[in-house]
């Protein structure tokens, strides 16, 4: 892949400033690969992960052969979820369809032995497009996700005549105000180092806007990548004028996204 090429060469991003706002198990991968390109990097986690328990929970374990379909929303979904009912289950049963919402979700599919239906769009549209999840009388579906978010999937799928259990398996915080996070954002702003935001969910930049609040402004102004196009416009409504979608939110599609930003230097 060319981006791998690219790590090799370094410096492409040389005197850039990129702020990853993953939580601080998923960024890590990406702050290396921007680092070997020659990026300084803030690193200020948008959101923090933290699993959830219920009695509701196990009892969903122990019914997992009951359900047709198993659908994880997120890889913290994947990695929460899959660690619980590996509890439970040595051996998967048979005449499940899995579906994972994107390729990182997948890959912790895949270390379980489960090769999961991926749609085209990584997205809840992507996954309601898909041929297996139209027509679902009778059918019993397991979504697997974190508390609250959007309700598209849930709401389409029982419309379409499916029964669903939702497990969810992790909970979405708002970290606590760092400082000395904010102090280094206003110093690269005040010097007037090319800097960009790179966001992965509209969660994220709400939590942002609080967590960065005396440079908030100011980074308006820069450009901003975020992996979808319903961030994109959350994002313009809050202000920003510079906003990029990258074509999925997988770290090479984000580095793409990122380097025609700063070509020019």
């Amino acid at each position: 892949m060319n981006w791998l090429s690219d790590i090799k060469a370094g410096a492409l991003l040389n005197g850039i400033s990129v702020i990853v706002t993953r939580p601080q198990a998923q960024a890590n991968v990406l702050k290396k690969i921007l680092a070997g390109m020659g990026a300084e990097i803030l690193a200020i986690p948008g959101l923090e992960i933290f699993p959830v328990e219920n009695a509701k929970l196990e009892t969903t374990c122990l019914d997992l052969d009951r359900f047709q379909h198993v659908i994880f929303t997120s890889a913290n979904a994947a990695h929460i979820g899959m660690a619980k009912l590996d509890e439970y289950w040595p051996q998967w049963p048979v005449g499940i369809e899995w579906y994972a919402v994107g390729d990182a979700t997948a890959k912790v599919l895949a270390e379980y032995t489960i090769q999961a239906h991926l749609p085209d769009k990584h997205s809840s549209e992507g996954l309601l497009a898909l041929s297996r999840l139209q027509e679902l009388a009778a059918q019993k579906i397991l979504i697997v996700k974190g508390v609250g978010g959007r309700t598209l999937l849930t709401d389409t799928l029982k419309a379409r005549g499916a029964e669903l259990v939702t497990a969810e398996v992790y909970k979405r915080v708002c970290p606590p105000i760092n400082i000395g996070q904010q102090t280094q954002v206003e110093k690269v702003l005040d010097a007037g180092t090319p800097l960009v935001m790179v966001v992965s969910s509209v969660e994220t930049l709400e939590n942002l806007e609080i967590l960065l609040a005396p440079s908030w402004a100011g980074l308006q102004q820069k450009p901003l990548v975020v992996v979808s196009e319903r961030i994109a416009q959350h994002a313009k409504e809050k202000g920003f004028q510079h906003v990029r979608v990258s074509s999925r939110p997988d770290d090479a599609s984000v580095i793409d996204t990122l380097k025609p930003l700063f070509s020019h230097q």
